[in-house]
């Protein structure tokens, strides 16, 4: 990656893996079958790109700004995301986010839909009108998480999300998976 400045280009098959790679915008660029393990991606802009069967395990985006990207297919776990500048308009669909942090984050528009988000950390974090539409947060965290008009439809494995405050209120949970949610105030369900 010798430029500084990507706009609409395509990376195919990229193996770039231990790599820092500092101060480049990339705008309106697709990324296919590239390979980003334990890279840093530094001061660096991705503004309307689309990742799709791509690896960025253990990837940092250092003091990074991220808006409207997408990730398709892909295998992002362990990515700190919290280490980035700013993150706006994200969409993850069909991937795989274990082990992620998305502690403390303001993000605006953040879709996570038909992944497997195991032990992601979203405590703290401000994720209004968020999506977590069909993905499996098995042993995730949302402890003081502003979940307001989020939408859990067919997600499962939600159960730490605390709903006696109003941190939820307009939250979309669907049955059965909802009942769930009571577990953590030891009462009784029984079927009649």
């Amino acid at each position: 990656m010798e430029d500084t400045n990507y706009n609409n280009k395509e990376f195919k098959d990229i193996i770039y893996t231990g790599e820092h790679i500092f101060e480049k915008e990339f705008r309106k660029c697709t990324f296919y079958h590239c390979n980003f393990s334990e890279s840093t991606f530094e001061n660096c802009t991705f503004d309307t790109c689309y990742f799709n069967n791509c690896n960025l395990s253990l990837t940092k985006f250092n003091h990074s700004l991220l808006n409207k990207v997408r990730f398709s297919h892909s295998k992002i776990i362990g990515v700190i995301w919290m280490e980035a500048g700013k993150l706006k308009d994200l969409t993850f669909e069909h991937s795989i986010l274990n082990f992620s942090s998305f502690w403390g984050m303001k993000i605006k528009d953040l879709h996570i839909n038909n992944c497997t988000a195991h032990d992601v950390d979203f405590c703290e974090a401000d994720i209004k009108k968020a999506e977590f539409i069909r993905t499996d947060l098995h042993k995730s965290l949302f402890r003081n998480t502003i979940l307001v008009n989020a939408n859990f439809t067919e997600a499962k494995n939600y159960s730490s999300i605390d709903i006696s405050s109003k941190n939820t209120t307009g939250a979309k949970f669907c049955l059965p998976e909802a009942i769930n949610l009571l577990y953590q105030y030891n009462i009784e369900i029984s079927e009649l």
